[in-house]
């Protein structure tokens, strides 16, 4: 994503680190990797080895490199309304036309930061 500047994790919630056929490492809830490897990101389908079992609060402030920005590294910060059976559980903000203009992934993500502009 262009312009990608953060993600957004929620620190209570189970996140998984787990490999991809194409050797690279992700980041998401069990149930979200549950979903990729059945779309055949991994090598078995249907089955999830996690590399590391984690806690969103220990991978806050933490530097990413995220697919397709144009940025070295992003972070990530704390979202408490990401919701356990929405998508990935990793939310992400970009930056266009040097304004704070936000493209969510989901509504959680926009509320947030509705709640946060007010």
């Amino acid at each position: 994503m262009f312009g990608q500047t953060n993600c957004w994790v929620h620190p209570d919630l189970d996140y998984v680190a787990y490999e991809l056929t194409s050797g690279e490492i992700f980041i998401s809830t069990r149930r979200s990797a549950l979903n990729m490897s059945c779309q055949g990101f991994t090598k078995d389908f249907g089955k999830v080895e996690p590399v590391l079992t984690l806690k969103g609060k220990d991978i806050l402030g933490l530097s990413l490199k995220a697919p397709l920005t144009s940025y070295d590294v992003i972070y990530t910060l704390p979202m408490l309304t990401i919701k356990e059976d929405k998508g990935t559980c990793v939310c992400h903000m970009r930056v266009t036309w040097a304004l704070w203009v936000s493209i969510y992934t989901h509504a959680y993500c926009y509320i947030n930061i509705q709640i946060a502009i007010n």
